[in-house]
């Protein structure tokens, strides 16, 4: 998939690129991009008023729009929730034990050699050629290591009577809550009508088995909710009762606190998955109806998590805070180690979630009702957004209003130009956002992209990258020699179905960008442009079809793209690949 936007939890911003929506010859892309861009800004109505000006594919244009709200929920998500707190805390681990890791490579002739797991295991360590690591090295590998390896339980797929597979893990439950308040601002923005379509368009897509609609199954197969059916797809299930359910769920405890849990049905307190599932039983039979109001089955929630954990919902994202403030805050402020950004970054982060679970207590349905939240929260959200260009077809000199986040210049100064770019100026408003600009914005441009190095080399999941590329070779600039693991160097796979690139511009014919030919959707291949960059057979090949020498250096350089190719260069690039 080519995301259109993407909320990047190592630095809660919120990434898009409306130049992927571009038709050839279409005079209404500009009117979709302004749209985009409006949703992103957090003005909803600006871009449903955009929106109601387009005559072609009404519901691709909405739900291409509401893709941002799907994004600005998991903003919510990932600082309200305890599970979303704990992702976040991967980063911030790195982020504040980054100046132990340089400590360490200062002493080992400034080798940084990633993803830090590696030092755990003997024999990497060996073919690698690395020391013994330093406690504090070793603890940060194995907090990253745990950490990965939960989240991969999460992940862990479950298999229904009726044969269906699908996660119902941290992961999965974060995805149908975005999709849940995603479809509702559908409805509240843009109708019922076209709410229905955009779901009957994503179960067409996924054929019946969408990744973002399987907890609808599961309530009705626990006869917690009933639900009206058209085919595959699933109408009519009130939306505020899934949704407590599922934020009930991802109150997880994962301090190293103690847990509880019943090994024979299945449920526990430190799971969301496990947690999901004693909740279902706890709910089982309830038959909540559309007329059920959300504070009732939040209530219902939390009185079933209190008989099986001890504590209610609310409870134990209280008791989550109270853990981050002690264990975490605290001793970041105390400690001199940790870089400034880091601190200031943290700090603004407990704060507003601290600000969203008082509403939480105060007003919940503000926050779990995605009837209530489309009316009164969408315009109110403010994750500080990055408008990208893969292609690298942003100014170097950014528009009024913008400065340059990821850009390039050499030497010469011929080449010029920007990936991404950001608002001067964040938040715009009061809302929901965090305050520190600058210490995220350092955040953004250095310490995510190194922690994502630590984690998982090159392979982690990136809207651009450059962002990988440029920290690298900021580091080295400093005279820090850094080494990714070979099997860590490019992320997979490289080459996966076409249709999705023809899906985001509308296309059944769209040309091969390498011999320029027409091809079909169900004829084509996207390649990654990490394809480009790990093979010298195939970027000669790329900067000989940009106009050789200097000129399609410099394209091969700036255009991070996706390559559309037709089934005969798909096979010159593997080829050469292979070469």
């Amino acid at each position: 998939m080519i995301p259109v936007c993407s909320l990047d939890p190592a630095r809660l911003a919120l990434w898009f690129e409306p130049s992927l929506l571009i038709r050839p010859n279409d005079e209404e892309s500009p009117t979709l991009q302004r749209a985009l861009q409006e949703a992103a800004f957090g003005d909803p109505k600006a871009a449903a008023s955009s929106l109601a000006t387009m005559t072609r594919s009404p519901v691709r244009a909405a739900a291409f729009v509401s893709c941002i709200w799907h994004e600005h929920r998991h903003f919510i998500d990932l600082v309200l929730t305890n599970y979303g707190a704990f992702r976040v805390r991967q980063f911030f681990k790195l982020y504040i034990n980054m100046a132990s890791v340089l400590h360490h490579a200062a002493k080992n002739e400034s080798r940084l050699f990633f993803p830090l797991d590696a030092y755990l295991d003997p024999v990497r360590r060996a073919v690698h050629g690395l020391s013994d690591p330093p406690d504090d090295i070793r603890r940060l590998a194995t907090s990253v290591k745990d950490a990965a390896e939960m989240v991969q339980f999460e992940r862990m797929l479950v298999t229904r009577p009726s044969g269906d597979r699908f996660e119902v893990g941290g992961e999965a439950q974060l995805e149908a809550l975005a999709y849940s308040f995603q479809m509702q601002a559908i409805d509240t923005m843009f109708g019922g009508d076209v709410s229905g379509a955009v779901q009957q368009h994503f179960v067409e897509r996924y054929n019946g088995t969408h990744l973002y609609t399987w907890p609808l199954k599961l309530l009705m197969e626990a006869r917690i909710v009933e639900a009206d059916r058209l085919g595959d797809a699933i109408f009519g299930v009130p939306p505020q009762v899934l949704t407590p359910i599922l934020i009930g769920a991802l109150a997880v405890r994962r301090w190293g606190q103690e847990q509880t849990y019943d090994m024979a049905l299945g449920t526990g307190s430190g799971y969301a998955n496990a947690r999901l599932h004693g909740l279902m039983r706890g709910l089982a039979g309830r038959r909540f109806t559309g007329k059920t109001p959300c504070t009732e089955v939040w209530e219902a929630v939390n009185q079933v998590a209190k008989e099986l954990w001890g504590r209610t919902v609310l409870e134990e994202m209280h008791h989550d805070y109270a853990l981050e403030e002690q264990q975490l805050v605290a001793r970041v402020l105390d400690s001199k180690s940790v870089f400034e950004p880091v601190r200031d970054a943290i700090r603004d982060y407990h704060e507003l979630r601290g600000t969203l679970l008082e509403i939480l207590r105060n007003g919940p349905e503000l926050l779990i009702d995605p009837i209530t939240n489309a009316a009164e929260m969408l315009e109110l959200v403010h994750p500080m957004p990055v408008m990208v260009s893969s292609a690298g077809r942003l100014p170097f000199v950014p528009p009024q209003g913008w400065t340059r986040l990821l850009g390039y210049q050499d030497e010469s100064l011929e080449a010029l130009w920007s990936w991404a770019l950001t608002p001067k100026k964040w938040p715009l408003q009061p809302g929901i956002a965090l305050q520190k600009r600058q210490a995220w914005i350092a955040i953004t441009e250095l310490y995510a992209p190194i922690a994502k190095l630590m984690m998982h080399g090159r392979t982690h999941r990136t809207v651009l990258g450059p962002e990988l590329l440029q920290a690298e070779q900021r580091m080295r600039a400093l005279g820090w020699d850094i080494t990714i693991e070979p099997t860590f160097a490019t992320p997979a796979p490289l080459f996966v179905a076409g249709d999705w690139l023809y899906e985001l511009t509308d296309r059944t014919v769209a040309t091969c960008d390498y011999c320029l030919e027409q091809v079909e959707r169900a004829k084509a291949t996207t390649a990654s442009p990490w394809v480009i960059r790990q093979s010298a057979p195939i970027a000669n090949l790329v900067i000989a079809a940009r106009g050789g020498g200097a000129p399609g250096k410099r394209e091969l350089i700036r255009d991070w793209s996706v390559w559309n190719l037709c089934p005969r260069c798909v096979d010159v690039f593997r080829t050469h690949a292979e070469a």
